[in-house]
């Protein structure tokens, strides 16, 4: 097994990757509490003037098929999954805010580089792969449907909500 420091954005804006949360992992449960400090951490790195980086937490990754060459390249998430999918509910939260607003080249910049593989068709689009109901909510919270659909199946609602009403 290898370890590497790699930049949190850096990993995110691979652009021929899918992250793949497998079936056997647990469901996405954080609650408020977690996000919340999760928040907190990325609102304190912020804060700080020098160039260190900041341990968010790991994310180990198995590559699915080693030999297979062509996009997307499906990186098989083993541990971080809550972090990764949290992180990922952020940059939904700040793309659809960009829209609201009518910053479009922000909301561009959101959408192709940290939330879809833009040069991939249909649900290929979509960069982080979760189980299906998760998957299925992050696909509508990303086309701007309205969250109440998925509000009993799934907790990224929930916190999708809490971090739109922040």
């Amino acid at each position: 097994m290898q370890a590497n420091d790699v930049n949190l954005t850096t990993f995110l804006e691979r652009q021929d990757h899918h992250f793949i949360i497998p079936i056997y992992q647990r469901n996405y449960d954080w609650g408020i509490s977690q996000c919340e400090q999760l928040l907190e951490d990325i609102f304190l790195l912020g804060k700080t003037n020098d160039n260190d980086s900041h341990f968010l937490g790991s994310i180990v990754f198995v590559h699915a098929g080693a030999y297979v060459t062509d996009p997307p390249r499906k990186l098989v998430i083993i541990d971080g999954q809550q972090r990764l999918t949290t992180i990922t509910l952020l940059w939904i939260v700040l793309y659809r805010i960009a829209k609201e607003l009518g910053n479009e080249k922000l909301e561009n910049e959101i959408h192709k580089i940290y939330l879809v593989n833009e040069f991939l068709d249909g649900d290929e689009k979509l960069k982080l792969r979760s189980t299906s109901n998760n998957d299925d909510a992050l696909r509508y919270l990303i086309k701007g449907g309205d969250p109440q659909k998925y509000e009993k199946e799934s907790q990224l609602i929930n916190n999708f909500n809490h971090f739109k009403n922040l």
